[in-house]
């Protein structure tokens, strides 16, 4: 069912407000890189989208964003797509899907595939039978010439799928929490799957499955990999992130209990073959070990990757509440990273000459952190100070009143970087936000218009 939101009339004065008080659109003489984008929103920020947490968002064939999460709060019944096709404004356009028998919807990803159909995955329960927590995958028809409301039944018969015959997902919590494409010869998707256990500890598996929706029998044992190699101890609940490479190889980053450092959590970045098979030439016997110390716990936050195979990590320190941000180069196995102080980094994403661009919250603090690093693999990843003040930009969606904000996802429909960000309003509680930046190289020549996985 496909439908719209208008903003409340509340809503609409509070931005007219805004607009009187000075915070209104200006037309640059030209644009430079990390400024709000003056005609998206309301300098730069959209309306809010409310009663929702946001958590992943992609860039459909006509360059639009799309997010989605739990959005029908505090109903969650259906799953759904929003966006915003008035220039960032009031009016939100949104496909809502209900299931028989399904309920508690909680999209975790978002992918748009090279035949323009968008994918969710996600987790849900079956209503009246069970508590238990499904892994949950859909697939819409094809984007082509239009957005789809409409499932594609030729994806698992019905154009939806959960998993529930896996002895690891028989009695417990299970969820995909991420999704990717696959160039391999039979399997078309690769999707993460978190096996719960407890607050504290999960197990996770890769599943393969064709371009019908099916497991893909060639893929692992039966379309299931599990998440392990030979250095590594039990892994850390809370999740993990997953890319693929030009050469179709899963990379999955992820928390580890190393038993070398008083089983303290520790971070991995583990590759696996094609066909599901743990990559054992890579790194140390399959896992490449980004954070390894015995007085600190780092916990996995982002991850993304350039069409160069370059990949962008993101993890969180305790107890010094910082982040660290390292940039990994398969062909020369060299990485470069950097240090970000009081800040907890969730999103990462690189521009189209590789550079990468973050989106941390600011602990302790009201506000996100936006900024754009140089990637030098002999040296470090250094702040650029094109971007920006000195290569980061700071933003305040107050919305009535101070409030926390945590940014989400990071996408460059365009050219033009764009933030998804969750804000906990005073009043009416959670709501998304895009907010949307300049880039420069899209008033110089406009060849930003390509590949949106190196933008």
């Amino acid at each position: 069912m496909c439908r719209f939101r208008l903003l409340s009339p509340e809503v609409r004065l509070l931005a007219a407000l805004l607009l009187l008080a000075g915070w209104a659109p200006f037309t640059p003489a030209s644009a430079a890189d990390g400024d709000l984008d003056p005609s998206w929103g309301v300098g730069g920020i959209s309306f809010g989208f409310g009663n929702n947490v946001p958590r992943a968002s992609g860039v459909a064939p006509d360059q639009e964003i799309y997010f989605t999460g739990r959005t029908t709060l505090p109903d969650d019944s259906e799953f759904e797509w929003w966006r915003t096709g008035n220039s960032g404004g009031g009016q939100w356009y949104g496909c809502s899907s209900a299931l028989p028998l399904l309920d508690n919807f909680d999209i975790r990803e978002v992918l748009f595939d090279s035949a323009d159909r968008l994918l969710y995955a996600g987790r849900m329960t079956v209503f009246g039978t069970e508590t238990v927590e499904r892994a949950f995958v859909a697939r819409f028809e094809t984007f082509s010439g239009g957005e789809s409301c409409t499932l594609d039944t030729a994806f698992s018969g019905a154009g939806w799928e959960y998993f529930d015959d896996a002895p690891y997902c028989d009695t417990e919590d299970c969820r995909l929490i991420d999704i990717e494409e696959s160039g391999d010869a039979t399997t078309r998707y690769v999707a993460l799957l978190e096996s719960y256990t407890n607050t504290v500890l999960s197990n996770y598996y890769l599943v393969g499955l064709t371009v019908a929706g099916n497991l893909d029998p060639n893929f692992g044992t039966g379309g299931f990999a599990p998440v392990t190699a030979p250095n590594l101890n039990v892994l850390g609940g809370g999740g993990a992130e997953l890319v693929i490479d030009p050469s179709n190889r899963p990379y999955v980053l992820h928390s580890f209990y190393d038993p070398n450092a008083s089983f303290d959590l520790d971070t991995g970045l583990t590759r696996f073959q094609s066909d599901g098979d743990l990559d054992t030439t890579f790194e140390d016997a399959g896992t490449y070990f980004t954070a390894t110390s015995d007085t600190e716990d780092s916990l996995v936050r982002t991850m993304a990757i350039g069409s160069d195979g370059r990949i962008g990590m993101g993890w969180f320190t305790l107890p010094g509440n910082d982040s660290t941000v390292r940039v990994f180069l398969n062909i020369s196995a060299t990485s470069v990273g950097s240090q970000l102080a009081n800040r907890d980094l969730r999103a990462v994403a690189f521009d189209g000459l590789g550079r990468i661009l973050t989106a941390a919250d600011i602990v302790g603090s009201d506000g996100i952190e936006l900024g754009r690093r140089n990637v030098v693999f002999s040296s470090a990843t250094g702040q650029d100070s094109t971007f920006g003040v000195n290569g980061f930009r700071f933003v305040d969606i107050d919305g009535g009143g101070a409030n926390g904000e945590l940014p989400v996802d990071i996408e460059t429909p365009g050219g033009q970087p764009m933030i998804l960000v969750e804000a906990n309003q005073p009043v009416s509680g959670s709501q998304a936000y895009l907010v949307r930046l300049e880039n420069s190289l899209v008033f110089a020549d406009g060849f930003e218009w390509g590949s949106t996985k190196f933008w």
